[in-house]
């Protein structure tokens, strides 16, 4: 039994370090009133190797939000697909959760507290 909590345990630890939230990212480059941006933390891979999490390419900003490329900038990840949210529509989300590709970029972090 003792080995089915251990697996059970690496199952929900695995779970929790893939389900994204708010993270730091530096901006590479910017498209109108999107950006792609490069997160900042590392992730790590089932056997605990980190690793440097993909692009977040086309990330939209909120109004007055206009990130410069090398700016490091706060980003919020939403619930659910938010791909038709976006042009203002109603819809049944996707199953995916918290998925890097629903992120939005939601302010520019002042260079003092860096």
């Amino acid at each position: 039994m003792a080995d089915l909590n251990g697996v059970v345990d690496a199952r929900v630890r695995q779970a929790m370090l893939a389900m994204h939230t708010l993270f730091l990212a530096r901006v590479v480059r910017t498209e109108g009133r999107r950006a792609t941006v490069q997160p900042l933390t590392l992730a790590k891979d089932a056997h605990g190797a980190p690793y440097t999490q993909p692009l977040v390419a086309g990330a939209p900003c909120v109004r007055g939000v206009r990130p410069q490329p090398g700016e490091v900038v706060l980003c919020a990840v939403c619930e659910r697909d938010i791909s038709r949210a976006l042009r203002g529509e109603l819809s049944l989300p996707a199953a995916r959760h918290h998925d890097l590709s629903d992120t939005v970029i939601v302010g520019v972090m002042d260079d003092a507290g860096l």
